[in-house]
């Protein structure tokens, strides 16, 4: 089963201290393939009438 967002805050947060390297490893792959779908979003968010701009202030702290 996944981690749950929380616990992968908590393993990149500690470096993966607490975990093994390869699994360490498989969560940063996680997240970096939850940014790749980010990528795809915008367009579809930006139909509506305000989701675009809520991620866009969440991603760029605005």
């Amino acid at each position: 089963m996944a981690p749950s967002r929380k616990r992968e805050r908590e393993i990149l947060l500690s470096d993966g201290e607490d975990v093994t390297e390869k699994y360490y490893g498989v969560v940063v792959s996680r997240v970096r393939n939850k940014i790749e779908r980010l990528d795809d979003d915008p367009p579809a968010l930006d139909s509506h009438v305000s989701l675009g701009e809520e991620l866009r202030e969440v991603v760029c702290n605005e």
